[in-house]
């Protein structure tokens, strides 16, 4: 955890035993009364937490913005067979740390379909998974995260013109070699990883019809996670 990240409405507030700020702050930073920890407003300003205050069960701290702007997350959008949900926790803060633009997790022909109902995404821990990622980052802004229960409806969310591609285990370019260089900054990408089980013809037929080109990251057969990772590493080192 890099930044300490605020809701607006809890600004000020005191962080409490058992928040993984609190613990943060006391178990792994060790800080002391007066130190100043980075922090911010989500979607807000950067600044920086002064301890006023370290005890047992709560810690009082003062919120100070600064004048840094924050950096803003790339236009890559990654489109993602829904997985099971612990996956999906790993995904949404590794994806967030990394500073993609949007999450899209859609239902697929082959993955199962409770996934998306799951109490991951039903209580909206997916957010609390995102913001983990922000702080991780050491950036207060969070990507839209989008859920779409076909794979119709999230290729119909995207606004057009990107780049779109999809990884996939079929003759294609390397990504690397598919990207064009230089990137023009305001065109924006957008990658579709399947789920564990992979696309079935008929999504590949609906992606390539969508515009997606199909692209290699390699003869390895990947976990979904893995695929997107790498994606989207690749992808966003390419952006800027």
């Amino acid at each position: 955890m890099n930044l300490i990240l605020l809701d607006s409405e809890e600004a000020g507030s005191p962080l409490k035993r058992g928040d993984i700020r609190y613990d943060h702050i006391r178990s792994i930073l060790k800080s002391q009364v007066g130190d100043l920890l980075e922090g911010g407003i989500v979607n807000g300003a950067r600044g920086h937490l002064r301890l006023d205050a370290i005890e047992k069960d709560r810690i009082e701290y003062s919120f100070l913005p600064g004048d840094k702007e924050e950096t803003p997350l790339l236009p890559l959008t990654m489109i993602i067979g829904c997985p099971r949900p612990p996956t999906a926790r790993r995904l949404v803060k590794d994806l967030v740390s990394l500073g993609v633009g949007r999450l899209v997790f859609t239902d697929t022909d082959l993955n199962e379909k409770s996934y998306l109902q799951a109490k991951f995404w039903r209580d909206g821990l997916y957010e609390k998974a995102a913001r983990e990622g922000a702080m991780q980052g050491k950036s207060t802004l969070l990507p839209p995260i989008d859920r779409y229960f076909s794979l119709k409806k999230a290729l119909e969310s995207l606004p057009g013109g990107e780049l779109r591609c999809v990884p996939d285990l079929t003759d294609g370019t390397k990504l690397t070699e598919a990207l064009p260089t230089p990137w023009p900054a305001e065109r924006g990408a957008c990658a579709a990883i399947g789920p564990e089980r992979g696309w079935t013809d008929r999504e590949r037929e609906m992606l390539a019809e969508a515009g997606f080109t199909a692209v290699s990251l390699g003869n390895r057969v990947m976990r979904t996670e893995s695929a997107a990772i790498m994606a989207a590493g690749v992808m966003l080192l390419e952006m800027g």
